[in-house]
């Protein structure tokens, strides 16, 4: 029979081959590496930040819509209508319900009653944003009396800004993206 010689592999040896490819590709010295990557990792980086900005806007939009049904919940109950809230003291109520990041001086509310859902006004919402891009108007005031329909909507300025090649994701022509929140609801026959 024949000898066999078993051979013990080291943990040096994957090391040595990773070693060579790196000295191989610092090694090279036509610059075509360099050039091929700088075609690739731009367009790649250009790829990732607009991928993530565009996941905030999402993420703030949810935010928003969070705080709208925390908003509109002071309604339904009749939490806010029982105190007599007024309409500055509503939107520090719900200011609380933002997140750190978000400014409260950028968000325009809107409350409106109706008797009847097909009756409710659901025109756009008209923040007059000043070159700040800060809110200095504010949107009608009416909460609903008992078993009455309601409306809150939170309308928040967002700057946008603006790309490479006019690229934007502002619906404004100021710059800005103004991102909604709305809930609509039938206020409970809460006591007096």
């Amino acid at each position: 029979m024949g000898v066999f010689t078993v051979r013990k592999e080291t943990s040096i040896a994957p090391q040595r081959g990773v070693l060579t490819a790196l000295h191989r590709v610092g090694g090279d010295k036509s610059g075509a590496v360099l050039l091929e990557f700088s075609f690739v990792v731009i367009p790649f980086i250009a790829l990732i930040v607009a991928s993530l900005y565009t996941s905030l806007i999402f993420f703030t939009s949810q935010a928003l819509e969070t705080s709208a049904q925390k908003a509109a919940r002071l309604m339904v109950t009749g939490t806010s209508q029982k105190a007599g809230t007024t309409q500055a003291a509503y939107k520090t109520a719900v200011c609380a319900t933002l997140p750190g990041y978000m400014k409260c001086n950028r968000l325009y509310i809107e409350a409106r009653r109706a008797t009847s859902f097909a009756s409710l006004n659901m025109a756009a919402p008209a923040p007059a944003i000043s070159a700040t891009g800060t809110v200095t108007n504010t949107g009608d005031y009416n909460t609903p009396a008992k078993s009455e329909r309601g409306m809150v909507r939170l309308s928040y300025v967002w700057y946008a800004g603006s790309g490479p090649n006019d690229f934007t994701l502002s619906n404004r022509t100021d710059g800005n993206r103004v991102l909604v929140a709305t809930s609509v609801f039938m206020a409970e026959p809460y006591g007096s």
